[in-house]
């Protein structure tokens, strides 16, 4: 043992808002007009009611850590334990207009906590000065859990955050819930048990039988957006002249609503979209498209964020271009360049809010769009 050395930290701090202003009355446009003479003009109107009584956010943190580094320092890694509070959590809640004249208000609701572990890793794997490789690994490990252990007064009894699956005509399908107590991440909706012999979905009722959409199956809890541990592992190997560099990262447990399949993936929406056709795809279903635990998916992934291999040219100091050219290095390197998931989705990357609600996080929303893989080729030149 090099080093082991037991340290920790508290502290509490008061957090930005997302927007300056959120206690005040505020106008958005809402409407445009033409004045004439080829000029349109705006229209304004109030969108959120007035808080005098808002107030900042407090975060509150402890750390407990462990340093160490072992066996001539090859190995070394950090452990912490952390628990940190989020009280008086600013929120844009919902309110009922009249008796407000809007129907948002920003509001401190209540108190979030997070509390979770990390550690990391770090090896020379390979280290000796007479051998021409080398191999250095480091690994990233990260698990917690988020909960919304107060909420205000007014608000109990109420689902907070809730969010919907939107516009066509689906604003009253509810996707998350935010309980007092309970940790944040809870997916709600039907649980799907298959379709009948005449293409109708079944969903279970309260005793767990399948039945009809019509015969009042039971909502309940049916996914968690939020991850049960994330991880990293890099890598950098040299072997002469040659160089890679890779790093792989990954999430576990976390669940996702596919909101593409949950508008689309349905053969009455033909007439007017095109159909999403994944492995969850059923041409014989005659039912409209209900929103179920049929459109959550399991989003575990592992993805190859980056890898670059290098070679550098070996230049006699003595030589005419030695004189000039102090050192050259031609390098490829590719970002995004896999990834490994079972999600139908665009991109299985945990969504940790929606839309800026950080109460409904797990939604893989329709304006997702692809990453791109890009692959780069240069040179170094050093002078």
């Amino acid at each position: 043992m090099n080093t082991l050395k037991l340290r920790g930290s508290f502290g509490i701090t008061g957090a930005l808002p997302t927007d300056p202003y959120q206690s005040f009355d505020r106008l958005t446009t809402v409407s445009r007009y033409y004045q004439g003479n080829d000029v349109y003009q705006f229209a304004y109107g109030g969108f959120v009611n007035s808080n005098p009584d808002l107030k900042w956010e407090k975060k509150q943190e402890t750390d407990i850590g462990l340093d160490f580094a072992m066996f001539n320092n090859r190995l070394t890694g950090t452990i912490d334990y952390f628990i940190r509070k989020t009280d008086d959590l600013i929120f844009n809640v919902t309110v009922p207009s009249p008796p407000a004249l809007f129907n948002n208000t920003w509001k401190n609701i209540g108190l979030l906590d997070n509390h979770g572990i990390e550690f990391s890793l770090n090896y020379d794997v390979i280290k000796s000065s007479s051998s021409s490789f080398s191999w250095t690994t480091g690994g990233q490990f990260s698990s917690y859990e988020v909960v919304l252990t107060k909420l205000d007064e007014s608000l109990k009894g109420s689902y907070v955050g809730a969010t919907n699956l939107g516009t066509p005509g689906q604003e009253a399908t509810q996707l998350t819930r935010a309980v007092e107590g309970e940790p944040i991440g809870l997916l709600y909706g039907y649980k799907y048990m298959g379709v009948d012999a005449n293409g109708k979905y079944l969903f279970a009722d309260k005793d767990g039988k399948p039945v009809l959409a019509n015969a009042n199956p039971e909502r309940g809890y049916i996914g968690n957006g939020l991850p049960k541990f994330e991880w990293g592992w890099t890598n950098t190997l040299r072997y002469k002249n040659f160089d890679l560099n890779f790093f792989l990262r990954g999430s576990v447990g976390h669940e996702m609503i596919n909101t593409f399949r949950a508008f689309y993936e349905n053969p009455n929406v033909a007439t007017s979209y095109n159909v999403v056709n994944t492995k969850y795809f059923n041409p014989a279903i005659t039912d409209a498209q209900i929103y179920s635990s049929l459109h959550v998916e399991k989003a575990t992934f592992v993805k190859l964020d980056n890898a670059t291999l290098g070679y550098n040219v070996p230049i006699s100091k003595g030589s005419k271009f030695g004189s000039v050219v102090r050192n050259l290095r031609f390098y490829a390197s590719g970002q995004n360049l896999f990834v490994i998931t079972d999600y139908t989705g665009v991109d299985p990357e945990v969504r940790y809010q929606d839309g800026g609600n950080v109460l409904a996080p797990g939604i893989d929303r329709r304006e997702t769009w692809v990453y791109t893989r890009t692959l780069t080729f240069g040179l170094n030149l050093g002078f």
